[in-house]
C-alpha cells in the first residue's frame, strides 16, 4: 500500500518557481522637462525568464494625473513605448510597472516636470467697433478682453496708443480679463494700437483706425444729418432738412422758417396765415383787413365780397358792364324802390320819378295854395303848401270853407270868400 501511494505521488510534477519580470525605465529620466503643448514619449525595456514578451504588459502611472495607460505591450526587442498627451503642468512622478502572466511585477519611476511654454498673452479688441465714429472732446469707451496662460488678469497690463497722441490710456482689468477705460480724442483720424503685456514682457497688439469728427459733424440723433449738414435739432430725429414741414409751430425742415407752406404759416410775411384767414398767402398785399381795391378782380381784404359790387347791394357797377348806377350807395340799384331824395334809387336814369309830392304857392299864407302854379318836390319849399284849392291866393280871408264876411270884395271884385262859387 505504501509503495503504491509513493508511486502515485511520484507521477505529479511540482510547479516550477516563477521569476518576476524585470523593467528598465529608458525614458523619462529623472528631472526631465516636458512641454505641456507637446506629447511626452516614455519607454521601458522589459524581460521575463518564463513568459514570452508578448505575454507581458506595462502600466504607466502619474502621481499627478493617475493612470496614463493601463497596458502597453513590448515589441520584439522588449521595449514598451507610450506617448502621453495633455499632462498637467507641474511636477510628476512617472512610474512604469511590468506584469507577467502570473501577476508578478517590477517597476521603476522618474521625477519629471511639465511646464507651459512661454507664450504671448491673448488680446481681443471689443470697443470701439471697426466702423464707429467718435466725437471730438467726448470720452470714447475702449474695451478689450485679455488672457494669458501663465499670468492671471491682475498681472497683465493693457494700454491704448494713438499715432497722434502716443500712449494716452491704461485700461483697468477685472477678474474676468475685461479691460476697460475711456478718454476723449481730438478731431481727425487716429490709428490706435491696443497692447497687452504679461509679467515676462511678452506682448500682443491689435490696431484700429478710428475717425473722430468735430462736434457739429456728428449725427447725434441718427437721422442722417449732423449740425454741419443743416440739422437744426440734432437731438430730435424727426427734424432735419429732408422732413416735410407740418403745422406745429416748429421749424421741422430746418430752413429757418416756421410752418412755411402750411395753413398756419405766414408765408408772405403780412402777419396772417391761411389758418388766420389769409386768402392768398403768397402776396403781402392780400390779408384780412387790407385796403380793398375795387373792380380789379382781387379780394385784397379776404372778405369774400364780389369785387365788382362795392356797396354790397347785389348789383355790379355799370361801368364794368353791369347795372348798378351808383356802386357806392347800397340804396341805389335796379332792385331799389325810388324814394324822393334827389337820387336815382332804382337806376332808371330818372331822379325821384314817382316819388315826389305836388306843392302850390300860398302867397296869402292862409294854408291853401294857388292851383294854377303847382310844382313837384320832395318837400314843400318856403311859401308852398300841399293843398291847392285856394280860389283867391291874395286874400288870407278867402279860402275853402272860410266864414269871413266883409263889406268889401275880396280884392278881385268877388265876394266869394269861402270859394263856393
Amino acid at each position: 500500500m505504501f509503495a503504491l501511494m509513493m508511486l502515485s505521488l511520484g507521477c505529479v510534477e511540482p510547479t516550477p518557481p516563477n521569476t518576476a519580470p524585470s523593467l528598465m525605465l529608458l525614458s523619462p529620466a529623472d528631472n526631465d522637462v516636458f512641454s505641456a503643448d507637446a506629447p511626452a514619449s516614455f519607454e521601458a525595456r522589459v524581460v521575463d525568464a518564463e513568459d514570452p514578451l508578448r505575454k507581458l504588459h506595462v502600466r504607466w502611472y502619474s502621481n499627478r494625473d493617475g493612470v496614463l495607460a493601463e497596458s502597453t505591450t513590448p515589441d520584439h526587442e522588449g521595449v514598451a513605448r507610450f506617448s502621453a498627451e495633455g499632462l498637467s503642468p507641474g511636477a510628476h512622478e512617472i512610474e512604469a510597472l511590468v506584469y507577467d502572466t502570473r501577476g508578478a511585477s517590477a517597476g521603476e519611476w522618474a521625477a519629471i516636470t511639465v511646464h507651459v511654454p512661454e507664450q504671448s498673452p491673448e488680446l481681443e479688441r471689443r470697443l470701439p467697433l471697426a466702423n464707429d465714429t467718435a466725437e471730438a472732446g467726448v470720452p470714447v469707451t475702449f474695451e478689450a478682453l485679455v488672457s494669458d496662460l501663465q499670468d492671471g488678469p491682475d498681472a497683465l497690463e493693457v494700454t491704448v496708443a494713438s499715432d497722434r497722441l502716443g500712449t494716452f490710456l491704461e485700461l483697468s482689468i477685472d477678474s474676468t480679463g475685461l479691460a476697460q477705460g475711456a478718454a476723449p480724442l481730438s478731431a481727425g483720424r487716429h490709428f490706435l494700437t491696443y497692447t497687452v503685456w504679461d509679467s515676462d514682457g511678452h506682448e500682443t497688439i491689435q490696431t484700429l483706425a478710428l475717425d473722430v469728427a468735430p462736434p457739429d459733424a456728428v449725427d447725434h440723433d441718427g437721422d442722417g444729418f449732423s449740425a454741419a449738414d443743416g440739422d437744426c435739432a440734432d437731438e430730435d430725429d424727426t427734424r432735419h432738412p429732408d422732413v416735410v414741414e407740418v403745422c406745429d409751430g416748429i421749424d421741422n425742415n430746418c430752413d429757418g422758417v416756421v410752418d412755411e407752406q402750411t395753413e398756419c404759416g405766414d408765408d408772405d410775411g403780412d402777419g396772417f396765415s391761411e389758418e388766420e384767414g389769409d386768402c392768398d398767402d403768397s402776396t403781402r398785399l392780400i390779408y384780412p383787413g387790407a385796403a380793398e381795391v375795387w373792380y380789379d378782380g382781387i379780394d385784397q381784404d379776404c372778405a369774400g365780397d364780389d369785387d365788382y359790387d362795392a356797396d354790397g347791394d347785389g348789383y355790379r357797377w355799370d361801368n364794368v358792364g353791369w347795372d348798378d348806377c351808383d356802386d357806392s350807395d347800397p340804396d341805389s340799384s335796379p332792385g331799389s324802390v325810388e324814394v324822393c331824395d334827389g337820387v336815382d334809387n332804382d337806376c332808371d336814369d330818372e331822379i325821384d320819378n314817382g316819388a315826389t309830392t305836388t306843392f302850390y304857392p300860398d302867397h296869402d299864407g292862409d294854408g291853401y295854395g294857388n292851383p294854377d302854379y303847382p310844382i313837384e318836390s320832395c318837400a314843400a319849399p318856403s311859401g308852398y303848401v300841399s293843398d291847392g284849392t285856394d280860389c283867391y291866393d291874395y286874400n288870407a280871408a278867402a279860402w275853402p270853407g272860410s266864414t269871413a264876411t266883409s263889406s268889401r270884395h275880396r280884392g278881385d271884385g268877388s265876394w266869394d270868400y269861402d270859394c263856393s262859387e
